[in-house]
């Protein structure tokens, strides 16, 4: 019985033997090893070009000067740029929907690799003769956006100096957030919707002269743009644009949204304008007009010619015929060039032919009266294609003709020369 129990006894020690053995070998729940400290001091650069098949190399080119560029101005303030370019590998290259995240995977590659805390994401495209590139500096520990800027120009050497600029204010906003708890940036994840009323209308986001990012064409009354990383509840600059016509700035306050924005309509840029319109005391008759714009929406020459009769329909009366050519140079007041209401004043000068049918009493039935206008002004409401003219004149008679020299009246009305018509822009 005794040997028994010294035999299990004898079993139960080699058991837990090999159990101490195998946690010494293989210790249970092996500790994670602590996350590796990020180097403030240290960067690395990440450049996504687009491709350019009709000028590679001149797309390459301008790349390495926005890098060169970037770098200069980061290392400028103290940071330490890592040699190696990750914008050649295919999981971190991208587009606007995947540079928050990029960056973040990013970060991981460089804390894996060179523990390094910021990330230079660098974009460029080359369109044509148009250079566009963004410069967006990232913390690798949280993925939140310390600085950027945007922006597009000719593509020659007048872009460098741009480019150095652009590089410059990146560099200086990142310098003066580096020091704030990184707060983790919360981007929009849905493109925003627009209904507009007028195909072939552009849009795009920002402005030229902070950066714009493309958002699309419409090629019917809704659009769902493209996508840009804004952050939640930041108000949003739209330009409205199209060839030809002047463009519009909008603002969403809340930022990008689900609900559909509604455009507003563009006014055509008007060079040149052709109309008709009928008047007080000629009535009976009607004025064909031409106008030409030598400063779109702002200054105008015009021509016109007006053909009506001024029979009274009483017993004995005789038709009397008439036929002015009318010239006038007039300017828009209002501030806004694409303003919808509007107002002019001119001047101008014209000659009246009048013929009188049925006159037996007079040697000469016809005559020509010379006029001038030191004062002629037009109120308007303008549409994109089309304007109602509202127009009061107030003429000179120089007595060349049937007409007394001095100011023209309509008969018991005075100087109402009244006119209503509608101008059709070309």
């Amino acid at each position: 019985m005794d040997c028994r129990r010294g035999s299990q006894n004898m079993i139960l020690f080699f058991v837990f033997l090999y159990i101490f053995i195998l946690g010494l070998l293989f210790p249970l729940g092996a500790q994670e090893s602590a996350p590796r400290e990020l180097d403030t001091k240290a960067g690395v650069l990440v450049l996504d070009r687009a491709p350019s098949p009709e000028a590679e190399e001149d797309a390459q080119r301008f790349a390495d000067a926005v890098v060169a560029s970037t770098r200069a101005a980061f290392v400028e303030r103290g940071l330490t740029i890592d040699p190696k370019l990750l914008g050649a590998r295919s999981d971190i290259r991208g587009t606007w929907e995947t540079e928050n995240q990029g960056a973040q995977i990013a970060g991981n590659q460089v804390e894996r690799e060179a523990g390094a805390r910021w990330v230079l994401w660098i974009r460029t495209a080359l369109d044509g003769n148009r250079l566009f590139w963004r410069i967006g500096v990232y913390d690798a520990e949280s993925g939140a956006l310390l600085g950027a800027d945007s922006y597009s120009t000719f593509a020659g050497l007048s872009a460098l100096p741009v480019i150095d600029d652009s590089a410059k204010r990146v560099a200086q906003e990142w310098e003066k957030a580096k020091g704030r708890v990184a707060e983790k940036v919360e981007l929009v994840s849905i493109s925003q919707r627009f209904i507009s009323p007028d195909p072939g209308v552009s849009i795009r986001f920002g402005t030229d002269r902070f950066g714009s990012w493309e958002g699309g064409t419409f090629s019917s009354r809704e659009l769902s743009a493209a996508y840009v990383p804004f952050r939640r509840g930041q108000p949003v600059t739209v330009e409205v644009y199209r060839e030809g016509y002047w463009s519009k700035e909008v603002t969403l306050p809340k930022g990008i949204q689900e609900k559909p924005v509604l455009l507003p309509r563009l006014q055509k840029k008007t060079q040149t304008a052709w109309g008709v319109n009928t008047g007080i005391g000629r009535l009976l008759g009607a004025a064909l007009v031409y106008r030409w714009y030598p400063v779109p929406d702002r200054v105008f020459l015009k021509t016109e010619n007006a053909v009506w009769d001024t029979q009274r329909f009483t017993p004995g009366s005789s038709p009397v015929l008439h036929d002015e050519l009318r010239f006038g140079v007039g300017a828009y007041l209002q501030n806004r060039v694409d303003a919808a209401f509007r107002y002019s004043l001119g001047l101008g000068a014209s000659a009246i032919g009048t013929i009188l049918l049925n006159a037996p009493g007079y040697t000469v039935p016809a005559g020509i009266d010379l006029t001038f206008e030191p004062l002629w002004m037009t109120l308007e409401y303008h549409f994109p294609r089309w304007a109602i003219v509202f127009e009061n004149r107030f003429p000179y008679s120089l007595g060349t003709g049937f007409l007394y020299p001095g100011w023209m009246s309509i008969d018991r009305m005075g100087p109402l020369f009244f006119s209503l018509g509608v101008l059709l822009k070309w």
